[in-house]
């Protein structure tokens, strides 16, 4: 017979390890601004899957960013690290940038493909675009989407007289078109996480749901367009609250609601000054309106359903709070800024 461990033990009575290795799904909004929920204040559209999701888990009222741009916010979440330490927290990452997130450092699809998990990244990169920094190199099995911003489309930089080619649409490694139709950018995402899904429902498997949308230029698909009071804002919203209710439908459809975790958030704060609900600053500035993002968890039985924190938590803290629910090592190698808010989330502290 085996000894038993400290960490087995631990791994058996910690509450927050007792049912190990959920799936996880990770939607991230693009430019999504705290004050754009209902529940936060929101007008003119609506968004019940987002309030549904909050009724089955927990919102957190002071979820924030490392930083308001999207290049050095997403690093963090990937990694759990300060975006400075990462050689990425001066601005984003443009065509003509020769850089991106060094492959030496291990994100979360790395951590959690090492505990057998099937890893997907879906819609916007925006960590380097050239082979050694895409996806595929960071971890994820699978990749549909665009390398950076929707805005970065065939446009010309005359600071430093670079023209860049028309937006390219990735399937793993290979360009698959140009210029795609961004009105659909929504809905072909979504369809590509619940296809992966369905293809992996009797395996663990990570989806890193990266919305271009409601990044400008914003886009909807028919029928959202005008579908809302306030206009095509509205109806991109509504039309990314309605790829929730499909996400979460899709997983109750399986079985899989009770074994996969949910996280909503946004990378950082709009562009649109109304979407702040009324916090000072916007996107591109470190006022509340800049860092201050919408951040929701569901995993029933394990998450409160129905409770609100207004504890201060980061997508920083994403990598490091996931590694404790699945029981994943964090990265050895590696200082890890974020904090482990496990106990936090399932109500123990």
């Amino acid at each position: 017979m085996k000894p038993v461990t400290l960490f087995t033990l631990l791994f058996l009575f910690h509450p927050a390890l007792a049912l190990a290795k959920p799936n996880i799904v990770v939607i991230l909004a693009d430019d999504m601004g705290w004050g754009d929920l209902e529940s936060q204040g929101a007008t003119g559209f609506s968004t019940p899957q987002l309030m549904r999701l909050a009724s089955e888990g927990t919102r957190f009222l002071s979820g924030y960013v490392p930083q308001a741009v999207c290049t050095p916010s997403r690093a963090a979440l990937l990694t759990g690290c300060y975006p400075m330490r990462l050689g990425l927290g001066q601005r984003v990452l443009f065509p003509y940038s020769t850089h991106g997130l060094n492959p030496s450092e291990e994100t979360l699809a790395e951590s959690l493909s090492g505990r057998g998990y099937k890893t997907a990244c879906i819609g916007k990169w925006h960590l380097g675009h050239f082979p050694e920094f895409l996806p595929l190199s960071q971890g994820f099995d699978e990749y549909f989407g665009i390398p950076y911003s929707n805005d970065m489309d065939a446009h010309y930089y005359s600071h430093n007289d670079f023209q860049a080619p028309d937006l390219p649409l990735y399937r793993g490694e290979e360009v698959v078109e140009r210029s795609p139709d961004q009105s659909l950018f929504t809905r072909r995402c979504t369809d590509a996480a619940i296809d992966f899904i369905e293809r992996h429902k009797d395996e663990r498997f990570f989806v890193y749901l990266a919305h271009p949308m409601p990044h400008r230029p914003i886009h909807a698909s028919e029928p959202w367009v005008g579908s809302s009071e306030l206009g095509l804002y509205g109806d991109v919203l509504q039309e990314l609250d309605d790829s929730v209710g499909r996400i979460l439908d899709a997983l109750a459809a399986l079985g899989l609601e009770e074994e996969t975790l949910v996280v909503f958030t946004s990378d950082n704060g709009p562009w649109r000054r109304e979407s702040t609900g009324g916090l000072r600053g916007k996107k591109n500035t470190t006022w509340e309106g800049g860092v201050r993002v919408p951040l929701i968890f569901r995993l029933p039985g394990r998450i409160p359903a129905g409770s609100e924190c207004h504890e201060l938590m980061g997508t920083i803290d994403l990598l490091p709070t996931i590694a404790a629910l699945t029981g994943t090592p964090l990265p050895a190698a590696r200082k890890i800024d974020g904090l482990d808010a496990s106990a936090l989330l399932t109500g123990e502290t």
